[in-house]
């Protein structure tokens, strides 16, 4: 039963490194560079993600990744809809391998910016960091194709909504843009020990695909 967490097997992890790339740099030395229209379009594309950017020159990418990813976490609700979770609670995404991450940033920003009319910024900059887990999450790997729909995330929403109500802490499933990778949900900071950046990434948009820079 995909609808029911208690009836799913658990998957434990120890120190487990695990990687996401989620924070977007306002700031990089070609920053200033950018035309302001540009600018702007970052600000009203994030802002449809209800992220708001801070005036001056960046949010601060030397910030510990661990305390941004408990800062998200706390946030109630207004965030974008994500396969795990309609909007009304934070979820933040880890992949097994840090191309699993940048596979699926890449699909959702080319996505995002091809739906969007705001004028486009051209290099959007990420932080890649690798976070340590110790706990247990729900895992939903084998026999939940329905969590898994690439056309429908009804399913997995009630299902996050479930698991996130029960006081889970996470949930591992199948990456969907990098065949045999895993992925984990966290939806609880405390299965996340540490965090350490690892570098800065850049994607830019050619004006119909988005390129590693």
């Amino acid at each position: 039963m995909t609808g029911d967490p208690n009836s799913v097997p658990r998957c434990r992890y120890q120190r487990k490194i695990r990687f996401n790339l989620r924070e977007v740099i306002d700031y990089s030395p070609t920053a200033d560079l950018a035309a302001a229209e540009e600018k702007n379009g970052l600000r009203a594309f994030l802002g449809d993600y209800d992220v708001v950017l801070p005036s001056g020159r960046a949010k601060d990418e030397n910030a510990d990744p661990l305390t941004k990813l408990r800062s998200y976490l706390r946030q109630p609700c207004g965030n974008a809809p994500s396969r795990f979770s309609d909007g009304s609670f934070s979820v933040a995404y880890m992949g097994e391998e840090s191309e699993t991450c940048r596979a699926e940033v890449e699909h959702h920003l080319e996505d995002r910016l091809k739906h969007s009319a705001a004028p486009k910024i051209k290099t959007h900059y990420f932080v890649l960091a690798q976070f340590a887990l110790t706990g247990e999450t729900l895992d939903v790997r084998r026999g939940h194709p329905a969590l898994h729909d690439k056309n429908d995330w009804g399913p997995a929403q009630a299902f996050g909504a479930k698991a996130k109500s029960s006081d889970e802490d996470g949930i591992t499933f199948n990456a969907e843009r990098r065949a045999g990778s895993e992925a984990v949900a966290v939806l609880k900071a405390g299965l996340v020990q540490s965090g350490t950046r690892v570098q800065i990434l850049g994607l830019r948009w050619d004006g119909s695909r988005v390129v590693p820079v």
